[in-house]
């Protein structure tokens, strides 16, 4: 079973917004100190969700199938999956992960078109790969066969299939790059699959989310001031859990730092 990553508001550093929340209620709060802080809970939500992306995607790879080469190019003559049918394997499997897909145009000359596939997770990160593919209207002897509108609008076509293919690393076949396939292959095939690489990416899945809590405490100690950091690392049981939490040792020291000198300047009750 694949391991079920947590989502990026639930893992909220939540200590970072607190103070700033604070501070922004405060008319006398350093200005400097308020932007500091804003720029760390913002590079904390992009990390978040750059882990949630991974982690997602981790589990949504065993999953992708290889794609059936169902049409038949008479010109070239050669299987090949279309667009359509890529997408209408894939987009269910991507939603079920928190996925979409979204290609556009964002280059265009008259020999030439870039087309842009994006990959977004609903944890707001996004990847990207581009494809650049040439505006070309003439067939395999070099004698024009089609009118440019056509020639863009197949160069754009071949561009999101090559894009969506390329940034979801999965395969149609062999590409026998326009000849026919070698004797006795099918492009129905199926890869074999390795169970056991499959479980040790569930296990590795599990243990980083297990660190991101651990993480997430850390922070929350910290959110409460320098004594409670402190108290929070003499618990630590474990030196791979001490390593772990060094890694975000700067962070963790500006944000208990932070939170001492919050309390430092709220007035004395009466």
């Amino acid at each position: 079973m694949s391991a079920v990553p947590a989502r990026v508001e639930d893992r909220d550093p939540a200590p970072v917004l607190a103070l700033i929340e604070r501070m922004a209620t405060d008319p006398a709060a350093d200005v400097d100190k308020l932007e500091r802080l804003m720029a760390m809970h913002e590079r904390l939500l992009e990390r978040r969700a750059r882990e949630d992306f991974a982690a997602a995607l981790v589990a949504l790879k065993p999953e992708l199938p290889k794609i059936k080469r169902s049409r038949f190019n008479q010109q070239t003559q050669s299987y090949y999956a279309p667009l359509e049918d890529i997408i209408e394997v894939v987009d269910p499997i991507l939603h079920k992960h928190g996925f979409a897909i979204a290609t556009k145009v964002v280059e265009q000359t008259d020999s030439r078109i870039t087309v842009r596939a994006e990959l977004w997770h609903v944890g707001g990160h996004v990847e990207h790969t581009d494809v650049v593919m040439p505006v070309d209207d003439k067939g395999i002897g070099g004698r024009a066969n089609k009118t440019m509108l056509h020639a863009t609008a197949s160069a754009i076509t071949y561009g999101k299939r090559y894009g969506v293919c390329a940034i979801l690393n999965i395969a149609t076949g062999i590409d026998s790059d326009g000849s026919l396939p070698p004797r006795g292959y099918s492009s129905h095939a199926e890869e074999p699959r390795d169970a056991t690489q499959f479980k040790t990416t569930a296990r590795n899945a599990s243990a980083a989310a297990a660190d991101e809590h651990l993480l997430a405490e850390a922070r929350r100690e910290a959110g409460a001031g320098s004594r409670a950091l402190d108290a929070f690392w003499s618990g630590l049981q474990t030196q791979s859990d001490k390593d772990l939490v060094k890694t975000i040792g700067r962070e963790l020291r500006e944000l208990a730092m932070a939170a001492d000198e919050m309390r430092q300047e709220e007035p004395a009750e009466a």
